[in-house]
């Protein structure tokens, strides 16, 4: 057993095969026992006392005590399973006989691999170990973001759901691990649900830009290969709040003796006071971004760098004047993944809801040192919120309607109190936190400086003014510019050929989902004319090899899968046997009518694209 077990694992998972083998000595205490049903059970010291031991499966009956387990766990609309801890294996053999027909992706996360081999003793995992939705992730020790990163690498959609099973023992054997593995998933859960809620909203429009733009981006150096380029040099960031007014000319003193990135709110404002900035960030996809730009002199641009997520607007792209790097957010992993398949990986930079964030991320993924904060209020004087008191003199507006969002007060940096709002907390939170993790997860000891001069109080960053700041940090000429320029203009494309012909498979398999779709729409139509059971049951069995066909062309309903957010995740055929009423036709006439409405959006995108890239 333990050999076939063996062979499949070094097939799938080499490096844990080898750690299997390793003969050297044993880093936990654990006792094997017969159970009262003749079965193995495997109790384990705790990792804290090393005494007392924890039994991870029953005594008496583990199979059953298995399927109890996965018999609480809600499968039927879950698409990825984390399981914590392996253990003998029982749990995960009787989910995997739950699942293994189905698309769903079953993850499991252990600690020492001597519990997993001595569950390839017992058990016959050579189909689990061979399938190619099983992922298993064996560490001793978890690093920062490793379990998150692991299962969003191998998310395949932004409308997948994660449930989590957990074998209770290992949380009092391996307290702070399995805890801290936890943690990890949840965020990662919590951030496809934040995803999806993103994508429903603006997730049409951000994947349509994202297939405008495929020129520029097969043709566009991405952050991976600008990375540590700015270790030990002073950046300052550049964001819009009221305070620029105060210091917004004290920026001339750092120019080129630090990367000066403004965000899109704050490139007028800087224009309007002779200030070109270096780097300029855009992030947002929707039209009203091109508000900030309207009135620009491009030719005052040539030397300045977009730094623009592939989701923004084409126009953007199109007007800019100078060179451009690709600064890819986690979020748009969906359509870029399918890209970077064949021209190579662009990196990715921290992010969250505020251009501020991104331009952060890019000063952090250069390694600049210290960065630097200016304008960056996140707050305002009164609870008069208006649009007026929340940005610089000069800057485009918010277009909304500030009455609809919650204010209330918090900390400034002198200890007293200002107003905020909802959404400007929550960029507060995001800083707050990405600054910890960059100090002390990355074991980074670089200097982050406030030198906003007003507005809310950033945890972990050192509040001077600007002048000061410069005077302390920007003193020396700095060569950062300059090798960014060098790295855009020596920048070749790779693998387009191999896109071309990717392009044309698309091409085809989105003809093809269009001409499936209609199928479908016919046979629904006859059913609902149809004058006989048995008549009925043939045109189900079609409808049936219908959505089957569909589920094959999968990973081409990515480039639009945000217009079918209801009937994503909808496994129709079991939908199908399981009711026979005119709401379910009315829900695949409209999930056939949005396949064939986003593949008509793609296919017209994607041909103008493909006749300009080859």
């Amino acid at each position: 057993m333990l050999g076939n077990n063996l062979q499949a694992l070094k097939l799938k998972f080499p490096n844990l095969a080898e750690k299997i083998n390793d003969k050297s000595e044993k880093t936990i205490k654990y006792q094997l026992e017969e159970t009262k049903n003749n079965s193995k059970t495997i109790k384990i010291a705790n990792e804290e006392t090393n005494k007392e031991y924890v039994y991870l499966h029953s005594k008496y009956d583990p199979e059953r005590e298995a399927e109890r387990i996965i018999s609480k766990s809600e499968l039927n609309n879950a698409t990825i399973i984390v399981v914590m801890g392996f253990g003998l294996g029982y749990h995960i053999l009787e989910l995997f006989e739950k699942v293994k027909s189905t698309n769903k992706k079953l993850f499991v996360i252990e600690k020492n691999p001597l519990i997993i081999k001595e569950a390839l003793k017992y058990h016959d995992f050579t189909s689990l170990l061979s399938s190619e939705n099983f992922y298993l992730l064996q560490k001793e020790e978890i690093e920062d973001s490793e379990i998150f990163d692991f299962i969003s690498l191998n998310i395949g959609s932004v409308f997948e759901k994660i449930e989590i099973i957990k074998l209770p023992a290992v949380f009092k054997c391996f307290s702070k691990y399995y805890h801290l593995a936890l943690e990890q998933v949840v965020k990662c859960r919590n951030k496809l649900m934040r995803n999806q809620i993103t994508t429903r909203e603006d997730g049409v429009i951000w994947n349509q830009n994202i297939l405008n733009n495929l020129d520029i981006i097969i043709n566009s150096i991405g952050v991976e290969d600008i990375k540590t380029l700015g270790k030990g040099q002073p950046a300052i960031i550049v964001s819009a709040g009221p305070s620029l007014n105060k210091n917004i000319n004290d920026l001339k003193k750092a120019k080129g003796k630090a990367l000066i990135i403004a965000v899109n709110t704050s490139l007028k404002p800087l224009l309007n006071a002779g200030i070109i900035p270096d780097v300029v960030c855009v992030i947002d996809g929707n039209k009203e971004i091109l508000k900030h730009f309207e009135g620009i002199d491009y030719s005052r641009l040539e030397n300045v760098i977009l730094a623009a997520s592939p989701r923004v607007k084409p126009q953007v792209f199109r007007d800019w004047s100078g060179p451009i790097i690709l600064t890819c957010i986690p979020g748009e992993d969906y359509i870029m993944r399918w890209i970077e398949r064949y021209i190579g990986y662009k990196g990715r930079i921290l992010s969250g809801g505020s251009v501020s964030h991104s331009a952060f991320g890019l000063a952090v993924y250069l390694e600049a040192d210290p960065i630097v904060f200016v304008g960056q209020d996140l707050s305002f004087k009164s609870n008069n919120n208006s649009v007026n008191n929340t940005h610089v003199k000069g800057a485009i507006q918010p277009n909304r309607d500030d009455e609809d969002y919650e204010c209330f007060q918090i900390e400034d940096i002198k200890g007293e109190l200002v107003w905020t709002r909802r959404d400007y907390y929550n960029f507060l939170l995001w800083f707050n936190e990405n600054i910890k993790i960059v100090r002390e997860h990355r074991n980074e000891k670089k200097e982050f400086i406030d030198a906003t001069e007003g507005g809310a109080k950033i945890a972990g960053t050192k509040v001077m003014r600007l002048q000061e700041a410069i005077k302390i940090y920007c003193q020396q000429e700095i060569s950062l510019k300059d090798n960014l320029l060098d790295k855009v203009n020596a920048f070749k494309p790779y693998g387009i050929d191999r896109f071309v012909k990717e392009l044309e498979s698309t091409l085809t398999s989105l003809i093809e989902i269009k001409k499936i779709a209609n199928k479908g729409l016919y046979l629904i139509d006859n059913m609902i004319e149809s004058s006989s059971i048995q008549e009925g049951n043939i045109i189900q069995l079609k409808l049936e090899r219908v959505n089957q066909k569909i589920n094959k062309l999968k990973d081409n309903i990515i480039l639009f899968e945000s217009e079918l957010y209801e009937f994503y995740l909808k496994d129709t055929n079991n939908d199908y046997k399981s009711a026979n009423n005119l709401t379910l036709f009315n829900d695949f006439v409209d999930f056939y009518n949005k396949l064939i409405i986003g593949s008509d959006k793609v296919l017209k995108i994607l041909k103008k694209k493909y006749k300009k890239i080859i």
